[in-house]
């Protein structure tokens, strides 16, 4: 929507209260040669270290994108894979490549698991990185030893856990009025800032299996992948 009264946004990002939306239609609020900012999106774009979506805006592939300033706010810009034919103020229909959100949705909340149970098990919460990508998410570590002994405890405590069913929720951290959103995600008692989309229940990412990864002198990098 474009910005008039105090609150509004001029693009709304769906996909920051609804993850499990598919499709939307949208108006573009600005078009340069094969780049395009709708005022309402379901395509995430990279952030919190967790890979953009994949889609397609007026039944044309998007190849990457960003943000950009349109109207003295950012908004996500979209490029596609080739120039349109429509043109600003048209409606489009935005539709998401399913099956790739569902990985990745998966795997950022196995991730956040993962997380817990490691430091749980090891007693190491020195994460010095993180990125999750739609065939794999990774979590590196400060670390001075082999990790294989833990790592394998982690595994089969972080499966038992999401086997059991936990809820999860996305809750929005109260800032004063222009400040950024920063919003957590929340299982049980764990609770983290994040800015990436995830399942709803634990039971959603089904099994995963850990592998350990040495990334150099003092580092120790766990990767977690879908195992079914």
């Amino acid at each position: 929507m474009m910005k008039g009264n105090a609150g509004e946004k001029i693009q709304e990002r769906l996909f920051l209260s609804d993850s499990y939306l598919q499709k939307a239609e949208a108006r573009i609020l600005r078009k340069q040669e094969n780049k395009v900012i709708p005022d309402k999106t379901i395509l995430f774009s990279f952030s919190g270290g967790q890979e953009s979506d994949s889609g397609w805006i007026g039944g044309i592939s998007v190849s990457g994108s960003g943000l950009a300033e349109l109207k003295g706010e950012k908004a996500i810009e979209y490029e596609l894979e080739r120039e349109p034919d429509f043109k600003e103020g048209d409606s489009v229909t935005i539709e998401l490549d399913w099956e790739k959100r569902k990985k990745l949705m998966r795997l950022h909340s196995a991730a956040h698991v993962v997380s817990y149970v490691f430091q749980d098990v090891s007693g190491n919460d020195e994460t010095i990185g993180s990125n999750v990508s739609s065939s794999k998410a990774r979590l590196d570590y400060s670390c001075d030893h082999n990790i294989s002994g833990p790592l394998a405890e982690t595994e089969q405590k972080a499966n038992a856990f999401i086997n059991e069913g936990h809820e999860i929720s996305i809750w929005q951290e109260e800032k004063g009025e222009g400040a950024e959103q920063i919003f957590h995600w929340k299982c049980g008692e764990w609770d983290m800032p994040c800015s990436g989309l995830h399942v709803k229940n634990t039971r959603e990412i089904g099994r995963i299996r850990l592998k350990r990864a040495n990334i150099g002198k003092g580092k120790e990098r766990i990767e977690i992948l879908l195992a079914d």
